[in-house]
């Protein structure tokens, strides 16, 4: 798959063995990975910056990858409004992360 950095292509090939989904589905999910992967430095500054009252390393690891991968998914624009597969918003509210409100633009 390109340029994914090392290890990942390792996880998505673990993952799709413990699941099934349709062929879209599988490649709409492994393009959402790759990219999240791609660009994790620069999401993890922008989660960085709006995290309040909670350091970024203090954001346990699963928290991290949803709001990666959601955050992703909202700059690609590809998903329809109202559509995130990530669900951000349905993370513990105790990180005081402030999500971009990205989605709201394209709601309207």
């Amino acid at each position: 798959m390109g340029d994914e950095p090392a290890g990942s292509t390792q996880v998505r090939i673990k993952f799709w063995k413990g699941t099934t989904a349709s062929e879209d589905t599988e490649k709409f999910a492994n393009q959402l990975f790759e990219g999240a992967v791609r660009t994790v430095k620069d999401l993890d500054v922008v989660i960085e910056k709006h995290c309040q009252n909670w350091r970024f390393d203090r954001i346990a690891a699963i928290d991290r990858a949803i709001l990666r991968l959601a955050m992703h998914e909202l700059a690609v624009g590809k998903t329809p409004p109202g559509r995130s597969s990530t669900k951000p918003s349905s993370l513990p509210r105790n990180f005081r992360v402030k999500i971009p409100e990205a989605s709201s633009k394209r709601d309207s």
